[in-house]
């Protein structure tokens, strides 16, 4: 005689479980439809330099152990990650996404990631999406992870002097973050605590028009000295001491420009903020310098650029 199987669950629980499962599935049916996948790929050949620097970066970063989709950048099981911070990350991926390079791995996206709006629009979150590329070789074949990981070199050159603007809008953006990354690092270890704001995205800005990233490391490290010194001498509370970094970085700065200084290369701390998966394609396999020490400006390896 058959023997019925008896849950150990509660009906109620079992009915809650059914209601969540299909909850899930729908979710899940509403991203298979919302985002079908049916853009055409993308030729490698006619994507931007730095989109393709983000691609290596991210595939580098992201790639899962079966090289068959792209891992969710807000999750810190990756060996390395894909920039110094997850928001600088989710603004490359959207870039990525909204140029067709990348799309939704539909099959992967957990039903969390996904959302309905006031609107009933359907909401993915990027932090907690996983993606595949959508990238044709030369001879318009869709390539796979593995392939794109092996030939991240081949397809990063040659340069040419029209990739210069795009290359250095990319570099900014790393070195802006790289930048507020050690500062936080820097003011942390002296127990001051600080939220950037405009003013000193702005301050950092400006020296990173002129300077590299290891030599704006010297100006806020300086600082930052200067801040805890204050701190300690002044009497005055921390958060006031902290305040005064963004103007001591400036002063630094005007003084250096003015004054013609050789302004000192600080060498990145490992361990408190390691190299990201950016950094290691943009400066090891396009810019070709060591550390954080391309200067705004300067000729790119391999690049003779024309006259006007």
């Amino acid at each position: 005689m058959h023997t019925p199987f008896h849950s150990p669950y509660p009906a109620k629980n079992r009915r809650a479980r059914s209601a969540e499962e299909l909850d899930c599935l729908r979710l899940k049916r509403l991203l298979q439809l919302t985002f079908p996948n049916k853009h055409a790929p993308i030729n490698i050949e006619s994507i931007s330099l730095d989109l393709k620097i983000a691609l290596g970066a991210y595939i580098r970063s992201c790639a899962d152990e079966g090289m068959s989709t792209l891992l969710p950048i807000g999750e810190n099981r990756q060996p390395i990650r894909l920039s110094p911070d997850v928001d600088f990350s989710c603004s490359l991926v959207c870039r990525l996404y909204k140029a067709n390079i990348v799309q939704f791995d539909t099959q992967n996206t957990p039903p969390a990631s996904i959302s309905i709006n006031a609107e009933n629009a359907v909401v993915v979150s990027i932090k907690s999406a996983f993606f595949i590329p959508n990238v044709a070789g030369v001879n318009g074949d869709l390539l796979s992870i593995k392939e794109l990981s092996m030939n991240i070199e081949s397809w990063l050159e040659p340069l040419s002097d029209d990739d210069v603007e795009s290359i250095e809008e990319l570099w900014k953006e790393l070195a802006l973050h790289e930048s507020l990354e050690y500062l936080n690092f820097v003011l942390g270890e002296r127990d001051l605590p600080f939220k950037p704001g405009e003013k000193t995205r702005s301050v950092l800005e400006l020296v990173l028009s002129r300077f590299s990233t290891s030599q704006a490391f010297y100006f806020i490290f300086s600082a930052a000295k200067n801040a805890s010194d204050f701190f300690l001498s002044k009497k005055v509370s921390k958060h006031h001491a902290a305040n005064t970094v963004p103007g001591k970085i400036q002063n630094l700065f005007d003084r250096a420009v003015s004054e013609g200084w050789d302004v000192s290369k600080y060498a990145r701390n490992y361990k408190a903020c390691p190299p990201s998966a950016l950094n290691n394609i943009l400066y090891d396999k396009v810019l070709k310098l060591p550390g954080i020490d391309y200067v705004p400006g300067a000729v790119l390896p391999g690049v003779e650029v024309r006259d006007e």
